[in-house]
């Protein structure tokens, strides 16, 4: 029984010795990301940005705002009253 406690806690020593800092470090994958600033300055990336914004309310996402179907929650009385 004394062995088995020495082992485990010689593992539970390596184990808190490990740093995940390197597996925690995605600052490399934010690199190249777009600022809101390099979207609105081109106007390829403007139509693609609200094209994809409207892609959101026709896929289903949103179908409990943007939906004329029965759903418990229609947040949107324009969708009703503003035909």
């Amino acid at each position: 029984m004394k062995k088995i406690i020495t082992i485990l806690s010689f593992a539970m020593g390596l184990t808190s010795l490990v740093g995940c800092s390197d597996y925690l470090d995605s600052d490399y994958l934010f690199d190249e990301r777009m600022t809101i600033e390099d979207v609105f300055s081109n106007r390829d990336y403007t139509n693609r940005w609200l094209a994809r914004g409207y892609a959101y309310l026709s896929n289903g996402y949103l179908q409990d705002v943007c939906s004329k179907r029965d759903y418990p929650f229609n947040f949107a009385d324009d969708m009703y009253y503003g035909d």
